[in-house]
């Protein structure tokens, strides 16, 4: 085999071997995209500890692809909303003020119920669970 061969072969396996390392990032964007969409809609909101129920809307962040937005979260009103990141079945409200409270939660969700094992609203620790209405 003489030089000009040798260095087209290396030129076709360096070309070849370049197709395989440049398809793998969508996929990961389309998965977040999927975890975070089943969280999307319209809840109901059963405060566990204090027997009271209201309605939560939970939509896409548009400025986290693995964040959503859960308005009236804690019973703040429509207009607040509290930033969630998802990671699957998983779900975190990081400690922010939202209205006039603060609040911060964990939860996982489970076909068409997130269930809360943390649910603080100013330092009360209570549970809740939402259910999809839509």
């Amino acid at each position: 085999m003489n030089r000009f061969q040798k260095n087209l072969f290396t030129f076709i396996i360096a070309a070849i071997s370049l197709m395989f390392f440049t398809g793998c990032e969508p996929d990961d964007v389309a998965d977040d995209d999927i975890d975070r969409s089943n969280y999307y809609g319209t809840w109901n909101c059963v405060d566990t500890d204090l027997k009271y129920s209201y309605r939560v809307e939970i939509e896409a962040d548009p400025s986290h692809s693995s964040q959503v937005l859960i308005y009236n979260f804690g019973g703040a009103g429509n207009p607040y909303a509290a930033k969630a990141l998802v990671a699957g079945s998983s779900i975190y409200v990081n400690t922010q003020k939202v209205g006039t409270f603060w609040c911060e939660g964990e939860g996982m969700l489970n076909g068409n119920r997130i269930f809360w094992s943390k649910y603080n609203i100013n330092d009360d620790e209570k549970t809740a669970t939402f259910t999809k209405l839509q």
